[in-house]
């Protein structure tokens, strides 16, 4: 019988990034697939040699979105199968995306966009943010990032209303220089409840994980110190994903939607118990093995998905 072979879309040749990766490239070698972990910046691959190419961990793609999106589309134009399609890629690399869930009467973190180069970020932007968001403190982040990686935490007032911004990270004005970037009240439950982040298979609820950052941090990713762990989600967080995803992307193979529970005062969802912070559906770290039976279900949708078209 004939093997089908996978390209498995990763940061590095012959590398199986995280920790699901090896796991999912074992399971499914054993029912008879090819694996192959592949550089996606790697121009010389012949794409057609494979039957799929799986985006898996190409976690250094927002460093270089104008040569991923090119990547993408060479794939596509190779005629192999890509999961996810060229066309959910493209919806969803820039965070752009939030202000259509809104559009749409989903709940996101209160966020305004803010062109590159057509604010100077300073101690007074980010007074006038904090006063728009009625808030004393604001979290800015690229529309094309991931890892928490130019994300920063401005404080716009202190306690006694004195400013407490005079050593803006120039790294950040920086950024509002070269990108769009987003500018969001900051939530501050993240601190001590976490994100929720509810992982979907073939467009069914399988897992949900909470991810609370250390002490003193807000970023949860666990490269800074965040601790994850398995919970059974609300039914509000439930029903309100699906919709999202109903609304945003019908059919995925894979989606993952994180939330932070509203602790605003005064923001536009304020009557929502949750706040989306993102819905990712390029290359999210699935938690996988945080469950019992993750891998082999993964594979054996995979097994499904390939056959079907």
């Amino acid at each position: 019988m004939t093997q089908l072979r996978c390209a498995f879309l990763t940061k590095k040749d012959a590398e199986f990034a995280g920790q699901d990766d090896p796991l999912l490239a074992s399971e499914l070698q054993s029912r008879g697939w090819d694996i192959q972990a592949v550089d996606w910046r790697n121009d010389s691959v012949h794409w057609a040699d494979f039957d799929v190419v799986l985006i898996r961990s190409p976690w250094n793609y927002y460093l270089f979105p104008s040569e991923f999106r090119a990547a993408i589309a060479k794939i596509e134009q190779s005629g192999v199968r890509l999961l996810h399609p060229r066309s959910t890629i493209e919806k969803n690399i820039d965070k752009g995306y939030l202000a259509q869930l809104l559009a749409s009467g989903h709940p996101i973190v209160p966020t305004r966009f803010v062109p590159a180069n057509t604010v100077e970020l300073t101690r007074e932007s980010v007074q006038l943010w904090c006063r728009e968001f009625s808030c004393d403190s604001v979290v800015v982040k690229p529309v094309v990032s991931a890892g928490s990686e130019k994300t920063f935490l401005l404080i716009g007032n202190s306690a006694d209303s004195a400013p407490c911004i005079d050593a803006v990270p120039a790294i950040a004005v920086q950024a509002f220089r070269e990108g769009t970037m987003m500018v969001q009240p900051f939530v501050a439950s993240v601190q001590y409840d976490g994100e929720y982040s509810l992982v979907f298979l073939d467009g069914t609820l399988h897992h949900a994980v909470r991810k609370v950052p250390k002490v003193g941090d807000f970023r949860v990713q666990v490269q800074h110190g965040g601790v994850y762990t398995k919970l059974d989600p609300e039914d509000w967080l439930i029903s309100a994903s699906q919709a999202i995803l109903r609304d945003y992307v019908p059919r995925t193979l894979y989606a993952r939607v994180d939330w932070v529970r509203n602790s605003l005062s005064n923001c536009q969802s304020n009557s929502s118990p949750f706040l989306i912070m993102e819905v990712e559906l390029i290359e999210p770290d699935l938690y996988l093995r945080f469950t019992q039976d993750g891998i082999r279900t993964y594979a054996s949708i995979l097994d499904r998905w390939v056959k079907v078209e």
